[in-house]
């Protein structure tokens, strides 16, 4: 971007407040033109890419200053009219160089900023650096959602993990009622070997007071 007709050279802490405004109003207005074409890919809206000269809001804002129509001939537009006459002279851009339109945008900012002495902060956020904003924030979302629903996964495993132990607790009862059952098996098992050696004693008693009554029987006679 060259000079504007008031010198643009001299330190920012000399050109007066006022003058530095307009100067301002002169670099966003060029910014916005570049960023409605970067806002329009398809070519959809040709009005864009159409400025005319003598607009008195466009010659107001940058048209005044030297240097500024240079520059949008140097992003790629060109001049269009009847060069001796400012009524039908007109800026056209009819094919878009992306790539030129940002690197061009980049130097107007460094020019603003270098040389003007104008607070990046407060011009226009270039239309890429937006959508990569929204890119970062949008990975940066997914990221937190794939982060929670790994947190909640690993919460109900180690749930089930937590729970397994009661499985385990619940053995001894299991191995408990296993014991007592063979303790009941065993005991019923003595008590059919007494109930059997209680008979033989009943059988054996039983002969013996046969045996005896017959030798009773014997010595009467």
């Amino acid at each position: 971007l060259g000079a504007s007709s008031e010198s643009s050279s001299a330190p920012s802490d000399t050109i007066p407040p006022q003058l530095t405004q307009r100067r301002k109003i002169c670099i966003v207005t060029l910014l916005r033109i570049i960023d409605n074409i970067l806002d329009d890919p398809d070519q959809l809206n040709p009005k864009l890419r159409k400025i005319k000269v003598s607009n008195p809001a466009f010659h107001k804002r940058c048209g005044q200053w030297d240097g500024s129509i240079d520059y949008l001939l140097q992003c790629g537009f060109s001049m269009k009219g009847n060069q001796t006459s400012n009524s039908s002279r007109h800026l056209r851009l009819d094919e878009d160089d992306r790539d030129m339109l940002l690197y061009g945008r980049e130097m107007l900012v460094q020019f603003a900023v270098l040389t003007l002495g104008v607070d990046e902060k407060t011009l226009p956020k270039s239309p890429m650096q937006i959508v990569n904003n929204e890119m970062k924030e949008s990975h940066t979302d997914d990221n937190a959602e794939l982060v929670d629903a790994t947190v909640k996964s690993n919460g109900m495993h180690s749930k089930a993990v937590g729970s397994a132990p009661a499985v385990v607790q619940n053995a001894p009862s299991h191995k408990l009622s296993r014991t007592a059952q063979i303790e009941a098996i065993g005991e019923h098992s003595v008590s059919n070997v007494v109930s059997e050696k209680t008979a033989d004693v009943a059988a054996a008693s039983l002969q013996d007071e046969q045996v005896t009554e017959s030798l009773r029987i014997d010595t009467q006679v």
